[in-house]
């Protein structure tokens, strides 16, 4: 779960509460919580002292499950540089990991 929304529960707060006590936008928390975006600086501010935590633990998320979205052709090892790509990959954030997998697949497409 998005450590922003884990937060915001913990206080048992709607979206729209927080949204009126940080006086910006629902869609804007909404989308925070999905990880379609996230807080600009000053808001990363506010909410930090709101919550009383730090701005790191802001940004930091639970770990997603694995889920196998890459297929293995063969029982061949991974090349060292299949391997970089994929330990990026599995470590990125979850607002790029979308665009990551979509870059992917288009470049497998193109590859065959």
């Amino acid at each position: 779960m998005n450590k922003l929304k884990q937060l915001r529960i913990s206080k048992s707060l709607t979206q729209s509460e927080l949204a009126k006590e940080l006086n910006i936008g629902q869609s804007a928390i909404s989308k925070w919580e999905k990880g379609k975006t996230i807080p600009d600086v000053t808001t990363l501010k506010s909410l930090s002292v709101f919550y009383n935590v730090p701005i790191e633990e802001l940004l930091q998320n639970d770990p997603a499950p694995q889920k196998p979205f890459i297929q293995a052709k063969s029982n061949q090892p991974l090349s060292p540089l299949q391997r970089r790509c994929l330990n990026y990959i599995v470590n990125l954030n979850e607002i790029y990991l979308e665009k990551a997998e979509s870059y992917l697949n288009a470049l497998y497409n193109i590859s065959k």
